[in-house]
């Protein structure tokens, strides 16, 4: 029997623990609530977990492992990367997901409102996968992935005027890497 696996390592302040911990346990408890539809089987279905924890600083690193057996994953009904976290998406599919969920964050900036959480997290989760692909901006890929972990760790304080200059930054990114590789 084959296995699927997928890593994540993140840098997070100490603070931001508990927000991580508690979108990690609704993914892989599956799905419920009003959510329940786009969450449905994100990391549902596992065979194992495996969380590393490491003080560094004010901050925590974090690498993650989720394993899934191809029965279980396939009796899951799995088979889009974010359930499996292995298959990635056609880049033109996970691009137009994207600007999707990058154009919701910007209409609540501009509103002077927090995006949602949901919406956060589908961004910084296909952002981790975009920088995978290569050949589509890889000069650009570290300082994105770092400009994504300062938005992050920026939206897990709740202020709304930090969210809007890491979300700037992000957007300066994107236009410069559009710019040179589109």
């Amino acid at each position: 029997m084959g296995s699927r696996e997928t890593k994540l390592e993140e840098l997070l302040p100490k603070d931001g623990l508990a927000v991580f911990f508690g979108e990690l346990a609704a993914r892989l408890t599956g799905p419920s609530g009003e959510n329940a539809e786009k969450a449905a089987g994100d990391l549902a279905g596992f065979s194992k977990v495996k969380i590393e924890l490491k003080r560094e600083g004010d901050k925590v690193e974090i690498k993650l492992k989720v394993r899934w057996d191809e029965s279980k994953a396939e009796q899951a009904g799995e088979t889009d990367s974010r359930a499996t976290g292995s298959r990635k998406v056609k880049y033109k599919t996970l691009k137009k997901r994207m600007e999707k969920t990058f154009g919701a964050i910007s209409e609540d900036l501009k509103k002077d409102l927090m995006p949602s959480e949901e919406t956060v997290g589908d961004f910084l989760r296909d952002a981790r996968q975009m920088v995978t692909y290569p050949g589509k901006g890889d000069l650009y890929y570290d300082d994105f992935t770092k400009a994504c972990a300062a938005f992050r760790e920026a939206f897990q304080k709740g202020d709304v005027a930090m969210v809007r200059a890491e979300f700037e930054t992000l957007d300066r990114l994107k236009d410069e890497s559009h710019g040179r590789f589109k």
